[in-house]
């Protein structure tokens, strides 16, 4: 329950929907969620290490300012992370129902640009797929620190992303770069599958104006 919690508020914090600098306090998310204030504080605990609350002695809490710095550290944590689980996943080697797996959610992903033409609803109905795509792929690594604090991180990302709308080309440009990074996980060529990681990341940022325009 503490990390369902914290997975609601955290979307809620980057979608602005709790605002910059409110307080909130245990009892308050207690009642809405009708449960005990054991678990929030747990919650609050989770989102205070992530830096996103600032917990004040027997105040509750305050949602902290997401700067574009921290949103720039963010993107760079998770963009070396990748590198390196990268790196890991081609030493341990890709099994062939994996790459079928991931071949099957990147088709899925592909499908979607097809079929809906609205960017927003494209936006948002991508995230959870290509959040898959990329936790299965890293899924060799499961287990290890790397793919820990990747999971750490990338819920970040994961929230910010349903905030703005990335635009429908770069949409598509990330399912050619997906179908590129399985072929070089299939080839087992580790200079290619990092060379085409750092490219997706970078690409993929999250753009601070974009998300101060929280155009979602």
């Amino acid at each position: 329950l503490p990390v369902r919690m914290a997975d609601q508020l955290r979307a809620d914090i980057m979608s602005k929907e709790i605002a910059p600098g409110s307080r909130i306090t245990a009892k308050q998310i207690a009642d809405l969620w009708n449960t005990s204030q054991v678990p929030v504080r747990e919650a609050f605990s989770i989102l205070a290490g992530e830096g996103l609350l600032e917990i004040n002695a027997y105040r509750g809490a305050t949602v902290l300012e997401l700067s574009e710095e921290r949103i720039n550290e963010i993107n760079d944590i998770v963009g070396a992370l990748e590198v390196l689980l990268c790196r890991k996943c081609i030493k341990k080697g890709f099994s062939k129902e994996l790459l079928d797996e991931l071949y099957a959610i990147n088709k899925e992903l592909e499908e979607l640009t097809e079929k809906i033409s609205d960017t927003n609803q494209l936006a948002i109905e991508r995230v959870t797929l290509n959040i898959r795509f990329h936790r299965t792929m890293y899924s060799i690594c499961e287990g290890t620190e790397t793919y820990r604090v990747y999971e750490r991180y990338v819920r970040h990302l994961e929230a910010l992303r349903h905030v703005y709308a990335m635009p429908k080309d770069r949409i598509i440009e990330t399912v050619r770069e997906h179908y590129q990074l399985l072929d070089a996980a299939r080839a087992g060529d580790e200079d290619k599958i990092v060379s085409v990681i750092r490219v997706h990341s970078m690409n993929s940022r999250v753009r601070f104006g974009l998300y101060q325009g929280n155009v979602i």
